[in-house]
């Protein structure tokens, strides 16, 4: 499997994950990209008003995704950088 495979593998098992948990799953951006030659970054973008149910009670479904990912990532060789980002333009939207 090439790197470019491993990280749009990645990249679908975030979105699925992200999609089951959030109220807009159409807003639900990820994308991912290669850090150096064994690391990926995937940055996970939602709806203002889903963020707080991406990350959970205490942090607990953020640290759920992360462990999951990072297995995922583990079985590839690679290492995970994970970021979870609240789209600006929607909130941009809110505030007209």
């Amino acid at each position: 499997m090439t790197d470019e495979e491993k990280c749009r593998s990645m990249e679908m098992l975030a979105r699925t994950m992200v999609t089951a948990v959030v109220n807009t799953p159409d807003a639900v951006n990820v994308a991912g990209s290669m850090c150096g030659d064994q690391g990926i970054l995937l940055t996970i973008v939602t709806a203002p008003g889903d963020v707080g149910q991406m990350i959970g009670k205490q942090g607990r479904m953020a640290r759920s995704i992360r462990t999951v990912l990072g297995a995922a990532c583990g079985r590839e060789g690679l290492h995970l950088e994970l970021n979870l980002v609240e789209s600006d333009r929607d909130r941009e939207g809110l505030r007209r």
